[in-house]
């Protein structure tokens, strides 16, 4: 669906034909309610009158509104459309303001028409044309119109942010960072706006961009407790563009007096524009074109981190297992060489006998040392202890350790020699001490004694354990 766009006619608009007395006034009025189209008025005194043929179905009429001397008179006019009168419309007290509508004409029948005013009017009542404004035909051709943009354009797009509407048609926003698109052909834009009441009265600020130029800054007055309301202003015009197509970008950024938007009027622009139509850089909103998604690259890109993933899992477990191993294989190694207090002597405990007969069974090499060193010596144990692991558990190398340790052990047990005997040259040297005396006794004889005196054995190969003489209470 196509939106129809009202066409704007200045007053200085070649295709207005003026008779009579008229001049160009170029007073703003700022004080006054409403604001001055193009910057400039047609100001009549006396007996005035212009005409403009137009093609459309609608046609209005406004200027300043016409003063009230001090006798409630003020300026008279008539219009009327292809000669016959239409209402005209007054104002209802004294104060003047801007932009007000003279007359108006809706629902004519399409095609060409022709709007005249008549005028009478004097120094202290003069009458003042502004602006005309005229719905167009679809099918006809406007050279250099200024189309009127409202809210609900379909060349608009609201992007961002909340934008409620206002009585009237307006729309406006207190979001920051809501932004308004416009896509147009056309030389320029200007932005009308209005105050509102029962709003925040601070100054705003906002920024527009058209194309890729630099963005603008503009600021947004509020509107004061008790201020009276000046109606319609231009917020911003923009600069003169080249003609074609442009866009143009409107973002509020905060944080008071909220965003008002009437209408957008565009210079030069196009009448009929289809809704939801595609901008200069910028895709349609009602038809967004999306990339398709890769479907290849995406998978492969899966695949890929899997592998990584798994790769790097499989190091970190490898190399946490051979820190590990190192670290017990130390640990076994200096727990392989823990030293062991040596075996301790004691004193032989032996059973007396009264039988002269030799012992069944032969001392030993450890029992004939016990004889001669006066020393028992306990059963084998190794200096050093393998720990209760199985071999599987151990590194090799703590293995090859502990057997060598072991074996090392045994050697030197077997090496022990007696220490050295100790002479006294008043002590006699008995059998056992005798230097030089390395035969073995293969049997033990017990001798008991009556009398203290001195024994030898006849014998070496009986071994002969003296045992003092009892002696008796005489």
């Amino acid at each position: 669906m196509a939106t129809l766009r009202s066409v704007e006619i200045d007053d200085t608009h070649p295709g207005i034909t003026y008779e009579g007395v008229w001049a160009e006034d170029r007073s703003l009025y700022q004080l006054n309610r409403g604001f001055t189209w193009g910057g400039s008025q047609h100001r009549a005194v006396g007996t005035a009158s212009f005409t403009f043929p137009f093609f459309g179905t609608a046609v209005a009429v406004s200027g300043r509104s016409p003063a009230i001397n001090e006798d409630g008179e003020s300026a008279t006019w008539r219009c009327l459309i292809d000669g016959e009168q239409i209402e005209s419309r007054s104002p209802a007290n004294r104060t003047q303001v801007n932009d007000f509508t003279l007359c108006i004409q809706q629902q004519l029948p399409p095609g060409r028409h022709v709007l005249s005013v008549e005028v009478e009017a004097d120094e202290d009542t003069p009458f003042w044309l502004d602006r005309l404004s005229m719905m167009p035909l679809r099918n006809h051709t406007y050279d250099n119109p200024t189309v009127r943009v409202t809210p609900l354009d379909g060349g608009l797009q609201y992007p961002s942010g909340k934008w409620d509407r206002v009585e009237g048609g307006a729309r406006f926003t207190s979001q920051a960072g809501a932004s308004v698109l416009l896509g147009f052909n056309g030389t320029g834009v200007s932005w009308i706006t209005e105050h509102l009441a029962d709003q925040p009265p601070a100054t705003s600020q906002g920024v527009y961009t058209i194309d890729d130029k630099p963005p603008v800054p503009f600021f947004i007055s509020g509107l004061a407790r008790g201020q009276p309301n000046m109606g319609h202003y231009m917020l911003f015009e923009s600069e003169e563009l080249r003609r074609g197509p442009h866009r143009l970008n409107v973002t509020y950024l905060g944080s008071s007096a909220p965003l008002v938007m009437d209408s957008i009027l565009v210079r030069n622009g196009d009448i009929i524009v289809q809704n939801g139509a595609s901008m200069p850089g910028i895709s349609s909103a009602s038809s967004p074109q999306r990339p398709r998604p890769n479907i290849a690259a995406i998978a492969g890109g899966v695949v890929g981190g899997v592998v990584a993933l798994a790769l790097f899992a499989m190091w970190h477990f490898i190399l946490n297992k051979k820190r590990l191993r190192r670290g017990y294989d130390i640990e076994m190694s200096v727990k392989s060489f823990k030293s062991y207090p040596p075996p301790e002597f004691h004193a032989p405990h032996r059973t007396a006998s009264t039988s002269s007969q030799p012992l069944s069974t032969p001392p030993t090499a450890a029992h004939s040392l016990n004889q001669s060193t006066g020393a028992s010596i306990p059963p084998y144990h190794p200096a050093v202890e393998l720990p209760a692991y199985e071999y599987g558990h151990v590194g090799e190398k703590a293995r090859l350790v502990a057997e060598e340790a072991i074996e090392s052990s045994r050697e030197e047990f077997c090496n022990l020699q007696p220490p050295p005997p100790v002479y006294s040259p008043d002590q006699p040297v008995g059998l056992a001490q005798a230097p030089g005396f390395n035969r073995r006794p293969t049997a033990l004889q017990v001798g008991h004694h009556s009398d203290s005196g001195v024994q030898f054995a006849s014998n070496p190969d009986i071994e002969v354990l003296d045992l003092p003489p009892r002696y008796t209470l005489s």
